[in-house]
């Protein structure tokens, strides 16, 4: 991917990633993982844009009040989310009414399966993105989006969980960098394990002394 090149008087910025709640999608591909046949033709009347589930409904009532000081205590000064309706149900519980602008990215929606055959389309979404977070003005600003899109920002391990939070640094010249976890979410009925992703390897080793 290459590097952003618009920038601003201020290059380095502290981004938020915040994956959406839940989704009717993430329940029932778990019910196709599990042999459940009749979840192919859920998955097909639910299409791309799936709401969140009931259980994503419970989830972003948790989070709202757990997360009620994180504006605050982070100095969020913008948040953009994906145009999908689970991304927006997600930053609407987290940060409406309570202080910074919610703007709308039409980039910012998941994965495609014809990225995953062809990443460098994924890349160049991912690097409008960039190149918008480097014209801004502001040096702090929340995403709140999905799971593969922000896994390939960060070339990450594996997926966020449902609302998981992630703090990373942005660069305008090399973009996403180290990344640690500030709000481990709610598990994904998708994932195999219950191992959160936390901390990049990156992060790890400079907090160890490490190159």
């Amino acid at each position: 991917m290459k590097p952003a090149t618009t920038t601003t008087s201020s290059s380095s910025k502290t981004i938020y990633l915040v994956r959406h709640a839940q989704s009717e999608q993430n329940v029932t591909t778990h019910r196709l993982q599990r042999g459940d046949i009749l979840a192919v033709g859920s998955l097909m009347s639910l299409g791309y844009d799936a709401p969140v589930s009931k259980e994503g409904q419970e989830q972003l009532g948790a989070a709202r009040e757990r997360l009620a000081s994180l504006v605050r205590d982070k100095g969020i000064a913008l948040v953009a989310h994906s145009p999908l309706q689970r991304a927006v149900a997600t930053a609407n519980a987290i940060f409406q009414g309570r202080g910074p602008p919610l703007v709308e990215r039409q980039e910012m929606y998941e994965r495609t399966v014809s990225e995953y055959f062809a990443p460098s389309l994924l890349d160049q979404r991912i690097e409008q993105l960039r190149e918008w977070i480097a014209s801004r003005e502001e040096t702090v600003i929340a995403l709140v989006g999905h799971g593969q899109f922000f896994k390939r920002c960060l070339g990450a391990p594996r997926v966020m969980e449902n609302v998981q939070v992630i703090e990373c640094s942005f660069n305008s010249v090399t973009g996403f960098g180290p990344f640690s976890s500030v709000f481990d979410g709610f598990e994904d009925p998708n994932h195999a394990t219950t191992h959160v992703l936390g901390t990049s390897p990156q992060l790890s080793a400079e907090r160890n002394g490490k190159s």
